[in-house]
């Protein structure tokens, strides 16, 4: 059964509705894959080829080696000029008074 996007958002209840994405909503905004992500980190605080793709493991590392501030610094660069596009502009923003 479909539902349109209006009767959805219509439907929804702020305090008690919880919206799940997987990782990939944000790619064809241009945000990077996990594995992209884990290259970019690897390169921008390591300098070398990074030992894996796996995004746990190389944030672990990189949190151990250069410290957590360094790996948030590290993302803001990354992610500081995305703007959604797409499917992300559909989803419905309840009124700031209605949480």
């Amino acid at each position: 059964m479909s539902v349109s996007i209006e009767r959805f958002a219509a439907d929804l209840t702020p305090g008690t509705t919880v919206l799940f994405l997987g990782a990939g909503a944000s790619i064809e905004s241009g945000a990077p894959t996990g594995d992209e992500l884990a290259r970019y980190l690897w390169k921008e605080l390591a300098e070398a080829d990074p030992p894996s793709t796996d995004l746990i493991e190389i944030t672990s590392i990189l949190e151990n080696r250069k410290g957590r501030v360094a790996m948030v610094q590290a993302l803001r660069r990354r992610f500081a000029k995305l703007e959604p596009t797409g499917g992300l502009l559909l989803l419905p923003v309840p009124p700031k008074n209605s949480i």
